[in-house]
C-alpha cells in the first residue's frame, strides 16, 4: 500500500493511509495511540521479565521465552492424599501438556513422607525425584506450608525438585518447631522414637534443609553410631542430625559431643542424647531398672532441644515431680572441672561454699531437702555401701550395699544413700558468739552457721536413706565422708 499525502494536506510529514489520489480519494490520518500504544506494550513486556529496553535485537523475543518458563503457580486438589500431589493451575493457563523444562510451583499443603508423585494438570501422575533424577524425595523434603518448585524433565519422565522456600507466616520464622515436648523419648533399652510434628533445622555450609517429622520414628540408637559396634557402661551419648544425598537428612549416635565422625560444625547439629547404665542392675522387686544391664538408656537421661538443663545434660537424669535435673554421681572434680561421671575420683573434704562455688562454676546448684528425696526414691534403704567403709579407689557409680543390692534410684542416681554425707542448699543459724572468718574475702558469719547433710556415710549403719538428714556439721567443716551432688532447673524454649 502506498502512504500518499491528500491533494489539499497542509502537513506535507503527516503520515495517511488508503489515498488514492488519481481516483480523488483522501487518505485516513494514523491516529498517535496507533503507533505509541504497540510500542508501550512491548517495552512493559521487556519491563515486566526485569531488562531494560535498549537498541538491542530480540528483547522481545527473549522476554517471550523467559515468560514462557516461569513457574505456573499451582494449588492441590481436594484429591491429593499422602504423597500424592495433584496439583491445577491457580492462573490463567490451564496447560493440557508438559514440555520439557516446564516448572510448577505449589504451596505444600501435605508434607510428604517418602517419595511422592506429581499430577499436573491432569496429566497423570509422574515422580517426583531429586536433582537429575538421583533419587526419590526422602522423608520430610516437602514440609506443610512451603512453597516448592519442580521442573519437568520429558526424558527422564519425572518431576525434578527444583527448591523450596518458606513464607513469613510460616516454619522459616523457626530455629526449631515442636508440636511435642519433649520431641526425643526413650523407646525400650536401646530406643528412641523422635515424636511426629518437630521441625528441625539443619545448615550445611551456610543453607538450610529442614527435616519434618510426619509420624513417630523409632531408631536403634547402637546401629547409627558413628564408631563401635555397642554401648559402653556409664557413657553420654549424642544425638546428631546430618545430612542426606542432595536435601535429604539423617540421624548419628556419637560419643563425641561436638560432632560425629565423618562430620563437622558446618554440616552437622546436637538435637539431643542419653546415658548409659553403668553397671547391671540384677533384680529388684519393684524397681523401674530392675534387669538393666550395663550400655542400657537410662529412660529419665534422655535430653533433647526442648527437654534439658540449663547446664550442660551429660550425666543428669530428670526428677518429673520436682521439674529439675539431677547429677546421676555424686561429684568428682572442682571448679570449672566440676562433673557428675562415672568413676570419677569422689570430690570431698571441702567445705559447703566450696561445694556452692563448685556447683556454680558448672551452672548447677545443690539440692534442696525435697529435691534429694525425690531423686533418692528406690535407693537402697537403712543400708551402707559393701564393706562399710571408704571405697577403694574411691570412685563413683556402680557399687552395691552391704546386702549385694545396687545402689541405685528410681530415675538412676547412683549411690544416694549409705556412701557420703551430700551437702545440701540449706543451711541453719544455730546460735554462739563470735565472728567466724573462715569464708576468706567474701565476708564472716557470727556464731555457729550449721549445714543440712543427706543420705548418710559409710559408717552411719541402719540410720541410712531417703530421709536421712544430719544437721551437726558447721559451715566450714570439711570433713572424708562428705560430698556433694548438682541439679539444674530446666531450659525453658517456645514450642
Amino acid at each position: 500500500m502506498k502512504y500518499t499525502p491528500p491533494l489539499n494536506s497542509e502537513d506535507p510529514d503527516a503520515i495517511y493511509v488508503n489515498a488514492d489520489p488519481a481516483n480523488g480519494q483522501e487518505g485516513s490520518i494514523i491516529p498517535a495511540g496507533a503507533l505509541e500504544n504497540p510500542q508501550r506494550e512491548i517495552v512493559a513486556a521487556i519491563t515486566k521479565l526485569g531488562m531494560t529496553p535498549a537498541e538491542a535485537n530480540n528483547q522481545l523475543g527473549t522476554a517471550l521465552f523467559e515468560a514462557a518458563t516461569i513457574s505456573d503457580f499451582c494449588a492441590e486438589a481436594s484429591s491429593s492424599a499422602a504423597n500424592v500431589y495433584v496439583l491445577s493451575s491457580t492462573g490463567q493457563v490451564q496447560y493440557s501438556a508438559l514440555t520439557d523444562g516446564q516448572r510448577i510451583r505449589f504451596k505444600v499443603v501435605h508434607p510428604n513422607s517418602g517419595s511422592a508423585t506429581i499430577n499436573a494438570y491432569g496429566t497423570g501422575a509422574k515422580p517426583a525425584k531429586k536433582y537429575a533424577g538421583t533419587a526419590d524425595l526422602s522423608s520430610g523434603d516437602l514440609l506443610t506450608g512451603a512453597i516448592v518448585e519442580f521442573s519437568w524433565n520429558a526424558a527422564g519422565n519425572y518431576w525434578e525438585f527444583i527448591s523450596t522456600s518458606y513464607e513469613t507466616s510460616g516454619v522459616a520464622n523457626y530455629d526449631t518447631f515442636f508440636q511435642v515436648n519433649p520431641f526425643l523419648v526413650v523407646n525400650g533399652k536401646r530406643n528412641i522414637t523422635i515424636k511426629a510434628g518437630s521441625i528441625i533445622r539443619l545448615e550445611v555450609d551456610g543453607v538450610s534443609r529442614w527435616r519434618q517429622q510426619t509420624s513417630d520414628e523409632v531408631i536403634n540408637c547402637q546401629s547409627l553410631m558413628d564408631s563401635g559396634a555397642s554401648f559402653s557402661a556409664g557413657k553420654d551419648y549424642h544425638i546428631f542430625l546430618v545430612p542426606e544425598g542432595d536435601n535429604g537428612t539423617k540421624f548419628v549416635v556419637s560419643l563425641n559431643s561436638t560432632y560425629p565422625g565423618g562430620y563437622s560444625a558446618d554440616n552437622s547439629r546436637k538435637i539431643g542424647g542419653f546415658h548409659t547404665e553403668c553397671s547391671n542392675v540384677g533384680t529388684i522387686s519393684g524397681h523401674p531398672l530392675s534387669g538393666y544391664v550395663a550400655g542400657d538408656i537410662l529412660p529419665a537421661s534422655v535430653w533433647c532441644l526442648n527437654h534439658r538443663p540449663i547446664s550442660e545434660p551429660e550425666g543428669m537424669v530428670y526428677d518429673d515431680v520436682n521439674d529439675v535435673w539431677v547429677d546421676i554421681y555424686n561429684q568428682s572434680g572442682t571448679g570449672a572441672n566440676t562433673k557428675s561421671v562415672y568413676g570419677g575420683t569422689r570430690a570431698n573434704t571441702r567445705m559447703h561454699f566450696d561445694f556452692v562455688d563448685d556447683q556454680r562454676s558448672v551452672k548447677k546448684t545443690l539440692l534442696h531437702d525435697e529435691e534429694f528425696y525425690s531423686a533418692s526414691k528406690g535407693s537402697n534403704q537403712k543400708t551402707v555401701v559393701s564393706g562399710s567403709k571408704q571405697p577403694s579407689p574411691d570412685t563413683t557409680g556402680g557399687h552395691s550395699d552391704t546386702a549385694g543390692r545396687r545402689m541405685v534410684s528410681n530415675i538412676g542416681c547412683e549411690e544416694m544413700c549409705g556412701l557420703q554425707w551430700q551437702h545440701l542448699a540449706e543451711t541453719h543459724a544455730a546460735g554462739g558468739a563470735n565472728w567466724n572468718s573462715q569464708n576468706g574475702d567474701e565476708g564472716s558469719f557470727y556464731g555457729s552457721c550449721m549445714v543440712l547433710l543427706a543420705g548418710g556415710r559409710w559408717a552411719s549403719s541402719s540410720d541410712c536413706g531417703s530421709r536421712c538428714r544430719i544437721a551437726d556439721h558447721s559451715l566450714s567443716l570439711a570433713y572424708v565422708a562428705n560430698g556433694a551432688r548438682g541439679r539444674s532447673l530446666p531450659k525453658r524454649m517456645p514450642n
